[in-house]
């Protein structure tokens, strides 16, 4: 589906004015969106300070160019078109308010994409306006998939990004245990952290293809741990009826997420 802007009404009961308060809160938003791509792999890069530069890196489908205009501008997203056809997403989307990429740029001193769909021969590197869409764009050699890089982050509030940078350490952390959480949500999809001068606070999650929930406890948390848990199935999620008449069937059981 391409991008397009929603309405005024879909955009104000979205409650689409949220925006990024943290690094961690951008990280989340940017793993989202390379999920909802289709990615099988996601690299995440972020400075040592948390501010400085925060990059994603995935192997998803990449951003068509008719749809490149339309990045960084508010209320403007792929996953739905009006404020109606949230029920029907269920949880085939992780993102839908079109609100991130336009929330970033008005914190952060830049924000580059490079992109590239299948059917192209060489990839686009783009410098989103401050006003969204794009401020220049050239064409460079990179492989299917989509980087989002944004450089100096809140730098126009500095004594946000002074606070910010003496919890960097703390956000380092929040940061890995949020990609531990997807690990286990995602089991099937690689994640490899890394911080910038810092080996020794990277951190991969690497599955195989037909990894399931049990085998990424294994592997993000370690044998030692899951010999003293009890790995238990419940039903999926539930599809929510629309009105009271309607029948609520359950999902197969959720082994897998």
């Amino acid at each position: 589906m391409p991008i397009s802007a929603l309405s005024e009404d879909s955009i104000r009961r979205l409650g689409s004015t949220i925006a990024i308060s943290t690094p961690v809160t951008l990280v989340k938003e940017l793993l989202d969106n390379a999920l909802d791509s289709g990615a099988t792999s996601v690299d995440i890069l972020v400075s040592p300070n948390t501010v400085d530069k925060i990059e994603v890196r995935d192997n998803g489908s990449g951003i068509h160019p008719d749809d490149f205009d339309s990045l960084g501008r508010a209320g403007h997203t792929s996953k739905l078109r009006s404020f109606e056809e949230l029920s029907s997403l269920g949880g085939s989307s992780l993102g839908f308010r079109g609100v991130a990429l336009a929330s970033t740029i008005t914190i952060a001193a830049q924000v580059s994409i490079t992109t590239r769909i299948a059917t192209e021969s060489v990839a686009t590197a783009l410098c989103l306006s401050s006003e969204g869409g794009i401020a220049r764009r050239i064409h460079k050699s990179a492989p299917p998939g989509t980087t989002v890089c944004v450089t100096g982050l809140f730098s126009q509030f500095p004594v946000r990004s002074q606070a910010i940078i003496k919890e960097a350490k703390k956000t380092l952390l929040r940061v890995k245990e949020l990609l531990q959480a997807y690990a286990l949500a995602r089991p099937r999809v690689r994640l490899h952290f890394r911080v910038f001068n810092s080996p020794s606070l990277s951190w991969s999650f690497s599955p195989l293809p037909d990894t399931n929930v049990e085998q990424a406890v294994m592997q993000v948390f370690g044998a030692e741990l899951v010999s003293q848990c009890m790995f238990k199935c419940f039903p999926g999620w539930m599809r929510r009826p629309r009105n009271s008449r309607e029948a609520v069937s359950p999902d197969s059981a959720a082994a897998e997420a």
